[in-house]
């Protein structure tokens, strides 16, 4: 799975960001990091992005979709 370490390091840029601006306590920001389930979930988003940015741009340029 080759989305994972991606999604692993989009977790620890947001999560700092949000706790830095005080939206998540550090633990939470922690315990979001650490969990398997959260990268999974974030990895599924990634690839939902990564297929509607295609379709718009297959869509704008008048390709098929």
């Amino acid at each position: 799975m080759y989305m994972l370490p991606i999604a692993r390091i989009l977790l620890r840029y947001l999560s700092g960001a949000a706790v830095s601006l005080g939206l998540l306590s550090p633990q939470l920001g922690t315990g979001i990091l650490a969990s398997e389930e959260s990268a999974m979930i974030v990895a599924g988003l990634l690839g939902i992005g990564v297929t509607e940015a295609g379709y718009y741009i297959a869509k704008r340029r008048g390709g098929a979709t």
